[in-house]
């Protein structure tokens, strides 16, 4: 049953769980090609983009996403 469910996930989950069940529980490092493929899809997702563009020069991810001081 849990094999079907890894391949459930990475059939069909966005990158970011493709990635992690990947690298999580099968253990594939982070230089894999296909891994390297779902990261680079990850950087391109607008969310992550976003929150990119909130982040200040010395790597703060802004009050909007840690809460009001």
């Amino acid at each position: 049953m849990p094999d079907d469910a890894i391949d459930h996930l990475l059939e069909r989950a966005c990158p970011s769980i493709q990635y992690r069940v990947r690298g999580e529980i099968l253990h594939q490092p982070p230089s894999d090609p296909e891994m390297r493929r779902l990261h680079d899809q990850i950087l391109q997702d607008e969310a992550v983009q976003t929150i990119f563009g909130w982040q200040q020069p010395d790597g703060w991810l802004a009050w909007s996403f840690h809460g009001t001081p």
